[in-house]
């Protein structure tokens, strides 16, 4: 760790094992080859500034309704997340509501999410809006949203 740094750092390390081909009758080779990564993670305690955004909500699909959200650590710490899925008429009441299961963050890591709802049943016709809610562990929550429609999917 260079002297002055503050915040987390990982490093990566793949080590790989290479085992002689094995000759088969028709003279072709197979070879196995096993490559297991090691994570190592180095947590500074007291200079941990924790930070996260969600940088985008997109609507992957309506039946069933799945969204994909794109979440960046933003902070130095390495991060455990959690979050929620409210699905919004166009009244403001919650039709829909489900959770986004515990995943991992390294400090500058971009995350992925496929988030899908759990009930299986499409949305009657309307206007809607999903509101995605992190909670990074830090002081605040990060929210981001999309509005989508539902036009005549249900007839």
């Amino acid at each position: 760790m260079p002297k002055g740094e503050i915040g987390d750092r990982w490093a990566l390390f793949l080590v790989a094992v290479y085992f002689p081909k094995e000759e088969t009758k028709e003279g072709m080779g197979t070879q196995i080859i096993i490559a297991p990564t090691v994570k190592l993670l180095r947590q500074d305690p007291v200079n941990a500034e924790p930070a996260g955004e969600i940088r985008s909500v997109e609507v992957a699909s309506l039946e069933p309704l799945k969204l994909k959200v794109l979440y960046a650590n933003t902070g130095n710490a390495h991060t455990t997340n959690t979050g929620t899925v409210e699905i919004k008429d166009i009244f403001g009441e919650t039709v829909r509501e489900f959770t986004i299961g515990e995943f991992p963050t390294l400090p500058g890591e971009e995350h992925l999410i496929i988030v899908e709802d759990p009930s299986g049943k499409p949305l009657p016709d309307g206007i809607y809006y999903a509101l995605v809610t992190i909670d990074f562990g830090g002081e605040y929550l990060v929210q981001g949203g999309v509005m989508f429609e539902v036009p005549g999917h249900n007839k």
